[in-house]
């Protein structure tokens, strides 16, 4: 019974995730903003003309207010004078008249309605193009997830395993310990879109000394791998890392491990039968994290390396515009939910029960 409601709570959060950036991606079109199309904003270079001197010379137009640059135009034909007022010599900029904007809960409802049908049809969204086609999603989202799965999930069990081991390594050798520290913290305020900036330019210093490409930078003949691989994998292992050696400190100070020396086991013994497997539920438990901060990196490496993946197509220059960003969005949580699963039947099935703990 519990494990049913388990399995129905997290239904219910996966659909909550579902709705929200599905309304969070359509408030656009609760923000209505109507242009004015009888009124233009003129403005002139100083010195070379001025706004009662060039009004005259488009008829039907008159000036509504001098001081902002106010001009009155024919009835429904702003678009048409405002192109006739910028081949006016001395005119330095036509533009516009944008009502404020308002709020319009029908038009919100609207557009929810809209984009939930075109989901129930198959309907994703599309890519454009620079030549002016478009594609649907569709056609790029088996690629694209591919693509992403490619480093994602090798550079996060890689982190994930680098700082368990770190962490193992550190309290087995104490002065390897304290370098392994002071590397953590230096590498802990170091954002994301830095680390990645800083493999760019290391990139193309090595091509610059050594001749050859030794790893991608960008995506043209091929998909960048060091890069996002680096970029997912060092947030994963520095918080396990941190979360382990917290975590084997405060268990050195618990009575069973003077128990376990009195038995006459060594130091190596010790941390590896009694402190590892005591503090799993803290690994376990930093886990969530780790997977958000991987996803994070994954979009950011994405987008600065221009790699048509889950999270960079959006941006990528080869695409003059999207219209798929709720889709991809719920496909990034959904990711991340399973994730989530995965690691919680990890927590039921590792965690040590208190009659095991010693």
């Amino acid at each position: 019974m519990a494990v049913i409601r388990r399995i129905l709570y997290g239904l219910c959060i996966a659909l909550g995730v579902a709705a929200g950036i599905v309304l969070l991606s359509n408030l656009s079109w609760a923000v209505r903003s109507q242009a004015d199309m009888n009124h233009l904003y003129v403005y002139t270079y100083p010195g070379r003309a001025t706004l009662e001197e060039v009004v005259p010379r488009v008829p039907g137009t008159r000036i509504a207010d001098a001081a902002s640059g106010l001009v009155e135009v024919p009835a429904g034909q702003a678009e048409k004078y405002r192109k006739m007022f910028l081949l006016k010599d001395g005119v330095r900029t036509a533009m516009k008249v944008v009502s404020p904007p308002s709020l319009s809960l029908s038009a919100y409802k609207d557009g929810v309605v809209k984009q939930l049908k075109a989901f129930a049809s198959g309907d994703f969204g599309s890519i454009y193009l620079r030549s002016g086609k478009f594609k649907p999603l569709g056609d790029y989202l088996r690629v694209m997830i591919e693509t992403s799965l490619k480093y994602y999930v090798p550079a996060l069990a890689s982190g994930v395993l680098l700082g368990y081991l770190g962490a193992y390594l550190a309290a087995l050798l104490p002065r390897a310990g304290r370098l392994l520290d002071g590397v953590h913290g230096l590498l802990l305020g170091i954002p994301d879109f830095f680390l990645v900036v800083m493999l760019q330019v290391l990139g193309i210093y090595l091509v610059k000394w050594t001749g050859d490409q030794v790893f991608k930078i960008l995506q043209f003949s091929g998909t960048p791998f060091l890069i996002p691989f680096v970029t997912i994998a060092v947030f994963p292992a520095l918080l396990v890392y941190g979360t382990l050696r917290l975590a084997i400190e405060r268990e050195w100070r618990e009575n069973y491990v003077l128990t376990a020396y009195a038995k006459g086991l060594s130091y190596p013994t010790v941390i590896r039968k009694h402190l590892l497997r005591n503090t799993r539920e803290d690994v376990l438990s930093v886990l969530p994290k780790a997977v958000t901060a991987s996803l994070a990196g994954m979009v950011i490496a994405e987008g600065l390396c221009q790699i048509v993946g889950i999270g960079g197509y959006s941006i990528n220059p080869k695409f003059a515009g999207v219209t798929s960003l709720t889709a991809t969005s719920i496909l990034l949580g959904g990711m991340a939910l399973l994730l989530q699963l995965i690691i919680y039947l990890l927590r039921v099935w590792l965690t040590v029960r208190p009659e095991e703990a010693v």
